[in-house]
């Protein structure tokens, strides 16, 4: 048995290629991994959205710690925890990133939500 237990994984910068595809040494050597007993976790940024095309196309079920840790998955569609920001700090945020017109996105339960698309009312719809 191997003395590695578990292999967690970033996706940008490291899994992926600068297309956004996982090249196929990659893929072979991520299953030879499972297939040696070795727990792999894809651990990013991104939320489910984001990620479900890498999963699937590796056809394998494993955990996910996703958008840096908020939530964390047992499997693709098990949920294990989900943390929040509170909504005082969640709105000062928000107020900062208008004010300094900075670039800024969210995700919640509904979806992700980028600057652009931003609903007027996400404000009053969370807490």
């Amino acid at each position: 048995m191997s003395k590695y237990r578990l292999l967690a994984v970033d996706l940008d910068g490291t899994t992926l290629l600068n297309n956004h595809e996982i090249s196929r040494n990659t893929s072979l050597a991520i299953q030879n991994v499972v297939k040696a007993g070795i727990i792999v976790v894809f651990s990013t940024g991104r939320g489910v959205p984001n990620t479900k095309i890498y999963w699937e196309k590796l056809g394998i079920s494993f955990p996910l710690v996703l958008l840096n840790g908020a939530e964390i998955w047992m499997e693709p569609g098990k949920l294990l925890e989900r943390h929040f920001i509170n909504i005082d700090t969640f709105q000062k945020l928000h107020k900062i990133a208008i004010d300094t017109h900075s670039w800024f996105w969210g995700y919640s339960e509904q979806g992700l939500f980028r600057k652009r698309d931003w609903p007027a009312n996400f404000l009053n719809n969370i807490g």
